[in-house]
C-alpha cells in the first residue's frame, strides 16, 4: 500500500509532514489548513522522490465573502461553466504563461456580488499572497486558469488555479498591475471595503515574485 503524506501548502518548503498515514482520507483535522498531498513513488526520505496528486473532488476555488451566493468550485465546476467564456491559450495574452481558463464575470455571476461590494482581494495561502483591487476595475478583465491541454494547472505553472487580468499595468503604476497576476490562487473574496494586500513595495520584492 502507498504511504500518504499531507504536507501544509505554506510548509512544503521545510520538508517536514503533518501527518503520515496510509489512509487517503485523512484530512478531517485539517480542513482548516491548506494542505497538499504526495505519494510516495521511490523508497527515499528525500522530498523528491514524493510527487503531488489531485484529489478527483478537490476543492480548487473558494468565492466567498459580500456575495450571494458561496462558492466552492472543483475543476469539473470551473470547466462546466460556459464554453462562450472559456478563454484558451492564455499566452495569446501573456507570453510567458500557458494554460486555458475561464471569465473572472463567468464565476462571479454565479456568485452574485452584493451591491456593497466593492474590492475583490485574491488571496494564495500557499505563498501568504494576498491582493485586493476595486471590483469595478477587475471583473471584466480577470481571467481564473486552471488547466492546460485538459489537466489541471500544474504547481509549477502557479496552479492549481492561477490568476490572470488580460492586460495589465507596469508595477507601481495601477492597481491592475502585473504583481495582481496571483499565482496559487485559491480564495476569492468580495469586500466592502479594501481587503488584505501584500504586494511588494521594493524592486527586489519584485524581481523574485515575477520569477515563476
Amino acid at each position: 500500500m502507498a504511504a500518504i503524506l499531507v504536507f501544509p501548502d505554506a510548509a512544503i518548503a521545510s520538508g517536514r509532514p503533518l501527518k503520515e498515514t496510509c489512509d487517503t482520507n485523512c484530512n478531517q483535522d485539517l480542513r482548516a489548513v491548506s494542505c497538499t498531498l504526495y505519494f510516495l513513488v521511490a523508497h527515499s526520505a528525500l522530498l523528491s522522490s514524493w510527487v503531488p496528486v489531485r484529489m478527483p473532488d478537490e476543492i480548487l476555488l473558494l468565492v466567498d465573502g459580500a456575495v450571494e451566493n458561496c462558492l466552492e468550485l472543483r475543476y469539473a465546476d470551473l470547466a462546466a461553466l460556459p464554453a462562450s467564456r472559456q478563454v484558451t491559450d492564455v499566452s495569446r495574452l501573456h507570453p510567458k504563461r500557458q494554460g486555458d481558463g475561464v471569465m473572472l464575470e463567468a464565476i462571479l455571476e454565479r456568485a452574485r456580488p452584493r451591491a456593497e461590494a466593492n474590492y475583490l482581494t485574491l488571496h494564495a495561502d500557499r505563498d501568504d499572497f494576498h491582493v485586493s483591487v476595486p471590483l469595478a476595475a477587475v471583473r471584466a478583465e480577470g481571467i481564473v486558469v486552471y488547466h492546460r491541454a485538459g489537466q489541471p494547472l500544474e504547481i509549477d505553472q502557479g496552479g492549481p488555479v492561477r490568476f490572470l487580468i488580460r492586460d495589465p499595468a507596469a508595477c507601481h503604476t495601477d492597481e491592475l498591475d502585473d504583481c495582481a497576476n496571483v499565482k496559487f490562487l485559491n480564495r476569492i473574496e468580495l469586500s466592502v471595503r479594501r481587503g488584505r494586500d501584500t504586494r511588494p513595495q521594493n524592486e527586489e520584492e519584485h524581481a523574485k515574485l515575477h520569477t515563476t
